[in-house]
């Protein structure tokens, strides 16, 4: 009996061991500081976001489907041989609850303390994507039950190298779109607000119709480009709308269905 418990023992050490292994054979990876959206392996468009876009201590970190806000914009920031994580919606620091160590914690935003539960490190897991493991502990940062619906939690979990753990970094950058609008009437027409959308119906910008030159900016990812905008106004009485492919540095004209055009002074990224 006292043998069989002493090869279960050597069996759990073994086993203990190899999970170690898995852990920290894994190579360290270099990011480079900036803002990124964190997207999910699990599915298209599924990105980290903070519940509700809350600026409070102890709002919750889930998956959810990338809108363009800033609760889905992170900035990492190296801190000695780890980094920091920041939602942009909060400035408040991505932390292990409570700074637990145990599968299953859960991860939150919350006020910058210096303490190891908000320092991170990442680590090559194949063809762009990341883990990413808190210095308390040998966990990764995880979606619960490797569920892809938007609300669905993300929290701390044994390493198992699956599409649950991994994570791409996709820039984020910041453009100023600059044009003059004008009408299929050669002349300025008395025209209501105009609203800027992406091509996914997320809305950019608004400026007033009756300026004409507008200037704005707007959320991109590296992965947007070519990316597109529609422009919705009211003309003389007369709905309109325009889709625009826009491209650093021009805005082409694509289709519409009531004559409205964009002549792009600039696109930049700053």
């Amino acid at each position: 009996m006292q043998r069989k418990m002493s090869t279960i023992l050597l069996i759990v050490m073994c086993l203990s061991l190899i999970h170690s292994v898995n852990v920290f054979a894994l190579d360290k990876v270099k990011i480079t500081e900036g803002t990124y959206v964190l997207e999910s392996k699990l599915g298209t468009n599924m990105v980290m976001d903070v519940d509700n876009a809350s600026k409070k201590s102890g709002a919750n970190i889930q998956l959810y489907k990338y809108n363009g806000s800033s609760a889905q914009q992170f900035t990492i920031k190296k801190s000695g041989s780890y980094y920091t994580i920041t939602p942009k919606c909060s400035g408040l620091k991505v932390d292990v609850q409570g700074g637990s160590t145990k599968s299953g914690a859960n991860v939150q935003q919350y006020k910058s303390n210096n303490t190891d539960s908000q320092k991170w490190q990442f680590y090559d897991a194949g063809n762009g994507y990341y883990y990413i493991r808190c210095k308390i502990g040998d966990k990764a940062l995880d979606v619960k039950g490797g569920k892809s619906s938007s609300g669905t939690n993300i929290w701390m979990y044994n390493l198992n190298q699956t599409d649950s753990q991994k994570w791409k970094l996709v820039k984020v950058d910041t453009i100023q779109i600059q044009g003059h609008l004008y009408t299929p009437w050669g002349r300025q027409m008395p025209c209501e607000k105009a609203t800027l959308y992406s091509i996914d119906g997320r809305k950019l910008g608004t400026f007033t119709g009756y300026d004409y030159d507008f200037k704005l900016t707007a959320t991109m990812r590296s992965t947007d480009t070519p990316s597109y905008i529609v422009v919705e106004t009211t003309c003389a009485g007369t709905p309109m709308k325009g889709t625009y492919q826009l491209k650093y540095g021009q805005i082409r004209e694509l289709c519409n269905s009531k004559k409205l055009y964009i002549s792009c002074l600039s696109v930049n990224s700053y």
